[in-house]
Order: structure tokens, then sequence, then C-alpha cells
């Protein structure tokens, strides 16, 4: 994961808590992320008070930074899902983070890409969709669920992860290409 990743992550997470939103970074892109694939775009008004909510710890100059960088955030996981050389990737921790709390926010990122598909109008119960789209969708689920046990000095456990992260990356990039075939790239206008 390159550096601009990592130090994007902490920033978001430390905004998104000073604002008081009941998601954290990973969970805010994941959502994003399925909103985007089911809707081919992300209108601020339908997803912000998901994150964010109304009251009044939300108001004010945090807020409004908050508001901006998750604008930020949106125009960036666009140009990076629509990306010819396949540039996406999930807004995880870095490496040097301790691989369970890594895990952690790969399951929260899984969950968070779940509501957003729905949110987007995509109904996960639809039988018409591809058989490999079908089966990413239930390993999301599984992902999404799962308390990872890894040992920390296991180089086996750090490749598994780097594995279901690759899977998770192309199967995000496949179900956009099949729910959105066109690309979104114009919603940036």
């Amino acid at each position: 994961m390159n550096e601009i990743a990592v130090r994007e992550f902490d920033e978001v997470d430390a905004l998104l808590q000073r604002v008081g939103s009941i998601a954290g970074a990973a969970e805010t892109h994941g959502f994003l992320c399925g909103i985007i694939c089911a809707a081919g775009h992300a209108d601020s008004q339908t997803w912000y008070p998901h994150l964010i909510g109304q009251g009044d710890q939300q108001d004010g100059p945090v807020r409004d930074e908050c508001l901006d960088l998750l604008d930020k955030l949106y125009r960036d996981t666009l140009l990076q899902m629509n990306h010819s050389e396949l540039d996406f990737h999930p807004l995880l921790p870095g490496d040097e983070v301790p691989l369970e709390l890594r895990s952690k926010a790969m399951g929260d990122w899984c969950q968070g890409y779940l509501f957003g598909l729905g949110l987007g109008g995509f109904n996960t119960g639809d039988g018409g969709l591809p058989g490999e789209v079908g089966e990413f969708l239930r390993d999301i689920g599984e992902i999404s669920g799962v308390n990872f046990d890894f040992d920390e000095s296991d180089d086996m456990d750090e490749a598994a992860y780097q594995e279901i992260m690759e899977y998770i990356r192309m199967g995000v990039l496949l179900i956009l290409e099949e729910l959105q075939p066109v690309t979104t790239l114009r919603n940036l206008q």
C-alpha cells in the first residue's frame, strides 16, 4: 500500500471520529465503493447523512472539513475504479498496523461495501447475476463477518491477507464492470 493511501486512511478515520461518525475509514470507503458499483455515482445527499448525521455535534468547521475530505475521497475513488490500469485499492490501514487490526478493517470494508450496494439500489438477492458475481458477493458477506485469527510472526498469514485483499480488489472491479459497463467518470462533471 502506498504512503498516500495510508496517510489518507489515518486522516479520514480521525476526521470521522471527530464528527462522531459510527463508521471508520475502512467501512466508509467500502460503503462508498458499494454505492458507486450499484448506482454509478454517489450523491452526497444520499451517503453523507449515513456517515455524519445531522446533530449539533456534526455542525461547524470540523464537519465542513470532513465533508471536504469525503468529497475528495469520492473523486479519488471514482478515478481509481475507472483507471485503465486497474489502479483501485480498498482504503485500509498500512502494513505497519498489526495484521489483526488490518483484518478487522478489511471486514469493516466488506460490511460497508454490502451496505453501499443496497443503498445504491442493488438488490443482492437478485438471481440474474453471473456466477462469479454472485459468488463474490457471498464471499464478501462471509469476509465481513469473520474474525481472523492471525499469528503476527507468520508470513503465511500475511500472504493470505494479501491474497484476500487482491480478491476483494478485483471482485469490486468485476462488479463495477458488470453493473456499470459504461464508465462512471462522467459523474465527476
